[in-house]
């Protein structure tokens, strides 16, 4: 998989991060957070419209405490699987 082989320990994919095209990033040493949102697919391997597939609670911790977004049906799907534990 060529994905797996760019991603590093927390899960952010390094074509997801924010470019520096005009090179003059002051904190070059910091990472650049992540400008794309996390897909449905990254977040449920099993694929989302498996009900035992589990959430990949690691991977979304990580992307949101870079900075990083869910995308809208992920976060949905989210919602969904949840509301009956809270309810």
């Amino acid at each position: 998989m060529v994905q797996a082989a760019s991603e590093n320990t927390t899960g952010v994919l390094e074509s997801d991060r924010l470019k520096d095209a005009c090179n003059d990033r002051v904190m070059k040493n910091v990472k650049a957070p992540p400008v794309v949102p996390l897909s449905t697919e990254r977040v449920f391997p099993g694929g989302p419209a498996s009900p035992n597939s589990e959430i990949n609670v690691e991977l979304v911790k990580n992307y949101l405490f870079e900075g990083g977004k869910l995308s809208k049906d992920c976060m949905l799907e989210i919602m969904r699987r949840v509301r009956p534990v809270l309810s």
